[in-house]
């Protein structure tokens, strides 16, 4: 453990400054670097129950900083939380009993989806507005908060694309993310510390707190220095360069793992 605590701290820096200038979680750095270099004995439903709980103290900064600048929705929030919040339950529930090459898989193919969706120029177009349909939010919803549970991300990275698609405003869509990933986080945290055991050497569950605490102190102050890098790198270029590395993590678990 002790010679992994650089590792973690640039982990936990690498991951907050991502925040700050891609507006994703910092489960997509988080679980493919320490699942590489994971002692015996920590798997990646320990990762992703610990990257999930590492998102909650940034979740909860951003959404305050979103609603100052008034960019949350909370009306349309009401249709999302709930099924969200089930689906990340109930995903973590389902994630205990999968086997470790299964999640393992699974997090890679979603890496995949990802990588392409960030090497993408312009952002998919699915309307000019939400559906206003009764099933799409639940529907939609629980999915979402499902396979964010399973790979230890907040849903910004599903949320924000579908939502631009149906044209609403960046900063907006970025808001709902960052609300959404707090509901995505408690009730998956929740399922994973319920269904992984009591405390333990550590361990609350299948959450890891020597990684929590490193991975968030590292990860808080580096927030503002991503959003300050945002002003000056082009983010377009930053995007392709971390779908790169999205891609080659994921065929390193899918075929060298």
């Amino acid at each position: 453990m002790i010679s992994l605590i650089p590792l973690i701290i640039g982990v936990g820096i690498v991951a907050g400054i991502l925040a700050g200038l891609l507006g994703i979680g910092g489960g997509l750095v988080i679980v493919p670097i320490l699942l590489s270099v994971a002692p015996e004995g920590i798997t990646i439903h320990h990762i992703v129950a610990t990257s999930l709980a590492c998102i909650l103290p940034t979740a909860i900064s951003s959404v305050n900083s979103h609603r100052r600048r008034g960019n949350l929705d909370l009306k349309e929030a009401k249709r999302w939380v709930p099924p969200v919040a089930f689906g990340a339950f109930g995903g973590s529930i389902l994630a205990h009993f999968m086997s470790t090459t299964l999640l393992e898989y699974i997090f890679a193919i979603l890496c995949l989806a990802a990588a392409f969706n960030m090497f993408r120029a312009r952002p998919y177009h699915f309307g000019e507005q939400l559906p206003s349909a009764w099933w799409f939010a639940p529907l939609i919803g629980v999915v979402i908060g499902i396979l964010a549970s399973w790979m230890g991300v907040g849903g910004g990275m599903f949320i924000v694309p579908l939502m631009v698609g149906f044209a609403w405003p960046l900063r907006k869509a970025t808001a709902m993310g960052s609300l959404l990933a707090i509901f995505v986080a408690i009730p998956s945290v929740l399922g994973y510390v319920l269904l992984g055991g009591g405390y333990s050497d550590g361990f609350l569950g299948y959450v890891y707190l020597p990684y929590f605490a490193i991975i968030v102190a590292a990860s808080i102050p580096a927030a503002p220095l991503g959003v300050y890098l945002g002003t000056v790198l082009p983010v377009a270029f930053v995007r392709r360069l971390f779908a790169a590395i999205l891609f080659t993590n994921a065929v390193r678990i899918l075929f060298f793992s």
